[in-house]
């Protein structure tokens, strides 16, 4: 006698359940027409490594929905998903919030273009696309301190993840990072630079995905302080110079 084994949808469906998320049949047709161009294009242009449909909608998909409880309970109109790469988290989130406007802030201009394709497919009316460095971005009047929220998933380490982050976050806004297992030395070692640039901690969520049993940590802080108008560095500075405490004392604005 076999077991009935169940598809990766209906697996994935689950897991959605016992999150206790209830997608209607119009999110399920985008959730679904979005796991299949990130199947057909993932590997093509560099997006993910995923190469199953389990993969993409355990490992992507339901990752990224892991902050739904977050944004519900933490608000905000105007977001952003920095290094956004494939649309992740912002097009699964995006998806479940319609109300609120989404950016999603992509250097590489093919995987840009991905991003602007997905949107239009999906008609995700309420997302818009920047091809940009978040170093330049975050300078600019229209977008410096103009966001309730910001989002990072695959970013950065966190003391480097706090200079291409927190500049965009209003005073009193949030920044939410996703993390594995090790964040706790990477907290360790980015205290100075949350400080520095107008973060403090607010609250954790751990998860463990199912299935493939990856724990996931869910960050978030608050903007409680202005963000010196020297940061964020010029363009790849603070991945190669990160704010630990052993350089934020001298740490420069035009690097």
């Amino acid at each position: 006698m076999s077991l009935l084994v169940p598809s990766p949808w209906s697996a994935f469906q689950e897991a959605l359940a016992r999150l206790g998320l209830s997608p209607s049949t119009r999110q399920e047709e985008q959730l679904r027409e979005y796991a299949g161009m990130l199947l057909e294009w993932g590997r093509a242009l560099d997006l993910t490594a995923a190469s199953s449909e389990e993969e993409v909608l355990f490992l992507h998909l339901l990752d990224s929905l892991l902050a739904l409880p977050l944004l519900q309970e933490h608000g905000g109109q105007r977001l952003l998903d920095v290094g956004s790469g494939a649309g992740l988290p912002g097009v699964p989130l995006a998806i479940f919030f319609p109300e609120r406007h989404w950016t999603l802030l992509e250097a590489s201009r093919k995987k840009a273009l991905f991003l602007e394709r997905v949107s239009r497919r999906l008609r995700l009316e309420q997302v818009q696309v920047l091809p940009e460095r978040a170093e330049v971005l975050a300078h600019r009047p229209e977008h410096r301190e103009g966001y309730e929220g910001v989002l990072a998933r695959g970013l950065a380490p966190l003391a480097t993840l706090a200079e291409l982050t927190l500049p965009f976050a209003r005073l009193g806004g949030w920044v939410l990072a996703y993390k594995g297992p090790r964040w706790r030395q990477e907290w360790e070692e980015a205290r100075p630079a949350f400080t520095l640039l107008g973060g403090g901690w607010a609250t954790l969520r751990e998860e463990t995905l199912p299935r493939f049993h990856r724990h996931r940590a869910l960050l978030l802080f608050r903007k409680v302080a202005p963000t010196p108008s020297r940061y964020p560095r010029r363009p790849g500075l603070p991945a190669k110079r990160p704010l630990t405490s052993a350089k934020v004392d001298t740490a420069g604005g035009g690097g």
